[in-house]
């Protein structure tokens, strides 16, 4: 056998194993897609499905503790916390709802889906969700008039709301700042929720966006653990990145990127 021939023997071999090995690859990305669908419609189920028998959990709980209220301490406080632990356990299945509803939309799979947006519009209902807390705790809000982008209006509106909703739960200062700005960058729009709270260190910073992930207590500050998750969904539903700045103790700025109108 001559040297030619041996090596085009060789590349056929070549050939026939890179055949193989994309052809495995190819199954394995259909398995892992078909696992991540089942998964994430069994999440979707068992949140859906629990949410009945919580709702009465929480129902009748309710009427126990409005009808023994006064008779026993000991009993007020069993019941007061088999109804707090009902209405978390409400709120996390709100949320796995909702981040199974955003992961699996379409928006944002082609540019001529998304419509112009005024995000001044979406600062105004964001912010007005947090009125009464605003007022309460002497927040200062600061803003800058924002410009209009492309996008869905309420998945936008869900977006800021859970990003003020972190700058006022992880702001212990006084007073305790927030600022809603934006500035272009390149063909993208940066729009930044800005606070003066107690930070984090950078090297957790993207630990932050992912599902359950929590740098705090959950006793010390309340939350699902899923807000900047859905945060993260929405804006990548939107052909854009969320990522944060900040230093320990030295407040935090989220930033995420949109299209412009």
């Amino acid at each position: 056998m001559d040297e030619l021939t041996e090596m085009r023997e060789a590349l056929q071999r070549e050939i026939q194993n890179r055949h193989l090995i994309e052809a495995e690859l190819r199954r394995k990305t259909i398995e892992l897609e078909q696992s991540n669908r089942e998964l994430a419609q069994f999440a979707y189920v068992a949140a859906h499905d629990l949410q009945e028998p919580l709702r009465d959990v929480a129902r009748f709980a309710q009427l126990l503790a409005q009808r023994h209220h006064g008779g026993d301490e000991e009993v007020d406080r069993w019941v007061g916390h088999v109804v707090g632990g009902a209405i978390k356990m409400q709120m996390l299945l709100d949320d796995l709802l909702v981040f199974y509803n955003v992961g699996t939309s379409r928006l944002g799979n082609r540019r001529s889906q998304l419509q112009p947006v005024d995000l001044d519009a979406v600062v105004d209902e964001a912010l007005e969700h947090f009125q009464g807390s605003i007022t309460a705790t002497g927040v200062v809000v600061e803003r800058v008039p924002m410009p209009q982008v492309l996008g869905d209006a309420k998945q936008l509106t869900d977006l800021l709301r859970r990003l003020v909703e972190n700058a006022l739960k992880f702001n212990v200062s006084e007073p305790p700042r927030i600022r809603i700005d934006s500035v272009r960058d390149g063909d993208k729009v940066n729009v930044r929720v800005s606070d003066n709270g107690i930070g984090l260190e950078m090297k957790y910073a993207s630990k932050i966006f992912m599902i359950f992930q929590r740098l705090n207590s959950r006793e010390k500050f309340d939350g699902s653990g899923i807000g900047l998750a859905i945060a993260r969904k929405i804006v990548e539903r939107h052909n854009g990145r969320i990522w944060v700045k900040s230093e320990r103790d030295s407040g935090c700025q989220v930033l995420f990127s949109l299209d412009p109108a």
